[in-house]
């Protein structure tokens, strides 16, 4: 019995160091590959606009086979992704493996600058850096060339969404999504330029937690078993009409929090956001001879639809009593729910006006959800106008799934099937203002499009990042366990956008929305001052709009 014992803990060992056979990772590859092949829908704008076909495997199948282990090859899956540069796709691996040197940093003004410090981890005593200090490089590598490295990791939209999130990664290393962070030290050197110019150098422990993973595990593979799981990969899977950033690619502080980024006017009245019931921080502050109305739409993805739309429909007849303009702040807001953002606008756009359309990849499952949304809508005996609608669509997605890799015009994913939106009978009709950053993404680039597309009102901040399509998980591929987010739809604008650095086009993707104001919130001084002169800023532009808009 004794000798039984350390057996079998050997037994139980062994396994989680045997590699994938070269056959097993080129099977993974030539799967994931595959799953984009079906359903992506950017794939024609990824290819000539970003310049990466995702049909040329060949590569791809080189650097599988030339991996050294797991995790290389498993790094590999990832840059396949990312190559995509698409912030809703994204290949995590099942892993709570995460190793924190317990502080965060992003990138202000083109420095890394740390933002937050956890001195229960850090004491001051021996670790006196400051927020606003800089970080120059870690383990002897400069801090741009990391940014570089890591922005892999979170490939998303554009390249300054780009460039924080791999500054969060440089810090925090969550194996979901860094196959690699198990071979993270046991502590960091770091360089830090303090306030005064000084450079000082600190060996900080790295703090880890969970199990790494460090092999796939060894499988067999025989073919016919490879045949019938590829089959069932194909299968139907429902769609999803959610427009959000997946959950474990989030990493900045403040990304989907209640609270606002920067501190509110000291003369700001709060109505909302004190309660933990509370979906919103709204209130009133006055400001140059006007009160101005404020509510924070933290995400587009609430625990309660109806509950959050009551507290909105309350916070909006109460603005359009007390207010004489009203700023909605979707910065740092992920996305979520399209039906929800659409409902929002309804309440703050007070006219007919034209929403999001999307071009949809066609697949079985996509006709199978127009019809059913026709059923329904002819079960609940809708308008008939709602059921033309609703046929028109299913047409033309059946039209597309007859094509080679075909792809819809601009249809509507509501329930009404129609792309033209009604308001509610109480809509906010005064001077609107919505303020935006390289963080709004999804359903928080969707919002401020249409706000600026029926010219409702102006959009302040900095670019939204640009995650124009609708993503769906899929089991990704068998030997490396991974799962993986693919974008299955397109967003359309009601008219055409020029920007210097793409195309004229009417995608969101990429582009994003452009602000009619660009007010950038990350710098040093807003840092270290809660956001002081930015508050300042879009306060300047929201008067100036009132004033406009009552001139007219």
């Amino acid at each position: 019995m004794k000798l039984a014992y350390p057996l079998l803990l050997v037994s139980l060992v062994l396994p989680a160091g045997a590699q994938l056979s070269p056959e097993q990772r080129r099977l993974d590859m030539t799967q994931l590959a595959n799953l984009f092949a079906k359903y992506y829908a950017p794939y024609e704008w990824k290819r000539d606009v970003v310049g990466f076909d995702l049909m040329d495997l060949k590569p791809w199948l080189d650097k599988a086979s030339a991996a050294q282990d797991d995790l290389d090859f498993m790094e590999v899956l990832v840059d396949y992704a990312a190559s995509l540069d698409d912030g809703h796709v994204g290949v995590f691996f099942p892993s709570n493996f995460v190793a924190r040197l317990g502080f965060s940093a992003d990138v202000y003004e083109g420095k890394v600058l740390i933002d937050t410090i956890s001195r229960s981890l850090l004491p001051q005593s021996r670790y006196p850096f400051e927020i606003g200090d800089e970080v120059i490089s870690v383990d002897g590598r400069p801090v741009a060339e990391l940014l570089k490295e890591f922005g892999k990791y979170y490939a998303g939209g554009n390249p300054r969404t780009k460039a924080r999130v791999a500054a969060a990664r440089i810090f925090t290393r969550v194996q979901q999504v860094m196959p690699s962070a198990p071979r993270t030290g046991e502590s960091a050197t770091v360089v830090i330029r303090r306030a005064n110019g000084e450079a000082q150098t600190f060996n900080i422990p790295w703090i880890k937690s969970g199990l790494p993973l460090m092999a796939a595990g060894g499988a067999v593979n025989p073919k016919s078993m490879w045949r019938l799981r590829a089959a069932e990969a194909e299968e139907a899977v429902s769609p999803y009409t959610i427009y959000r950033v997946p959950r474990p690619a989030r990493a900045t502080i403040g990304w989907g929090d209640r609270n606002p980024i920067f501190a509110l006017p000291s003369n700001f009245v709060r109505r909302r956001g004190a309660s933990a019931a509370d979906y919103f921080v709204s209130g009133t502050f006055d400001f140059d001879g006007f009160r101005i109305g404020y509510i924070r739409v933290p995400d587009f993805e609430p625990a309660s639809i109806s509950g959050a739309l009551s507290q909105f429909d309350t916070e909006i007849r109460f603005f359009q009593q007390s207010s004489d303009g009203l700023i909605i702040d979707v910065m740092r807001n992920p996305g979520g729910y399209g039906v929800y953002c659409e409902e929002l606008l309804r309440r703050v756009i007070p006219r007919r006006f034209r929403t999001i359309g999307f071009e949809i990849r066609a697949t079985a499952d996509w006709i199978q959800y127009f019809e059913d949304s026709l059923t329904e809508a002819r079960l609940f005996l809708q308008p008939d106008w709602v059921i033309q609608a609703l046929e028109v669509n299913l047409g033309f997605v059946r039209t597309a799934y007859s094509e080679v890799r075909g792809r819809t015009g601009p249809v509507s994913l509501n329930g009404t099937g129609s792309l033209e939106l009604l308001p509610v009978s109480y809509a906010y009709t005064k001077p609107l203002m919505v303020l935006t950053d390289e963080l709004s993404a999804s359903a928080g680039d969707f919002f401020p499009a249409v706000i600026q597309d029926n010219a409702r009102g102006i959009i302040v901040g900095y670019r939204t990042m640009g995650l124009g399509g609708g993503p769906t998980p899929f089991d990704a591929t068998y030997y490396t366990e991974s799962f993986a987010y693919v974008t299955r739809s397109l967003m359309t604008r009601k008219a055409p956008v020029k920007t210097p650095d793409f195309p004229e086009t009417y995608y969101i993707e990429n582009v994003g929305v452009r602000p009619d104001i660009e007010v950038d919130y990350m710098t040093r001084d807003n840092l270290l001052n809660r956001g002081r002169s930015f508050v300042q800023a879009f306060s300047e532009a929201m008067a100036a709009h009132i004033r406009k808009e009552r001139e007219q």
